[in-house]
């Protein structure tokens, strides 16, 4: 056999090799087991704040906490959108319901505003799947309360573009706001141009893969301080 066809069966081999599920993890498990890590919008009460040193502003991987910057660029690929009443941390904190369900009789509720102003109950949340640019693995980048109005302006966008959702990329970073009642920080959208070929091809597995699958990822309850207005 000629020495090339050697080298091209020795890569091959190789390739083949390296395609190969990873020792250690069961062949059974598949994406339905998988939790897939958020971008987390650090506030000054926030826990990685609080307990992990992180900064007050900062965007940062929710699963290794590592930091991303102050602007990241996001191809988002799926949106899902859902509700969850939340416990009061004061009161224990944790998960009371969640639904992606509209006509919920509970969603139809308590996501309303009071009749004197009063927050609703539950958080309304716009969560697109994306691919990050710089990041091997997707994350979902979610946008609720006081950085809603961000979610719906990359909707918008989104949609006046035309074209599939991961045909384009979008600019996010955070905000610092003042009110009343406090300081926080918000997520802002801008465009970011169109998605190369090479993150389109990506994005469209990525598509292909969860379109009819239920996305996990790990979701965390805001601080209950400061209190601050909604925007939707």
């Amino acid at each position: 056999m000629p020495e090339n066809q050697d080298v091209v069966k020795k890569e091959t081999q190789e390739v083949a090799e390296l395609r190969q599920a990873p020792r250690g993890i069961d062949d059974t498990v598949t994406q339905d087991d998988l939790i897939l890590p958020r971008l987390e919008l650090t506030q000054a009460l926030s826990p990685s704040v609080v307990n992990g040193g992180a900064t007050p502003g900062a965007l940062l991987n929710s699963v290794d906490k590592t930091e991303l910057g102050e602007e990241v660029l996001v191809t988002p690929v799926i949106l899902r959108k859902n509700y969850i009443r939340w416990v009061p941390r004061s009161e224990g904190g944790g998960m009371l319901w969640k639904s992606d369900d509209p006509k919920d009789p509970r969603v139809i509720e308590e996501t309303k505003f009071g009749p004197n102003g009063e927050k609703p109950l539950a958080t309304a949340y716009l969560n697109f799947l994306c691919l990050v640019e710089g990041e091997a693995i997707p994350m979902v980048v979610s946008f609720s309360n006081t950085s809603y109005t961000a979610g719906r302006r990359l909707l918008t966008m989104a949609k006046m573009n035309g074209g599939d959702l991961f045909s384009r990329a979008y600019k996010v970073s955070a905000k610092k706001r003042t009110n009343s009642k406090g300081t926080f920080f918000v997520l802002e959208v801008a465009e970011g141009g169109l998605a190369t070929k090479e993150t389109y091809a990506k994005a469209e597995e990525l598509y292909n893969s969860f379109a009819t699958k239920d996305i996990k990822f790990q979701e965390e309850q805001t601080p209950d301080k400061p209190k601050v207005e909604a925007e939707y």
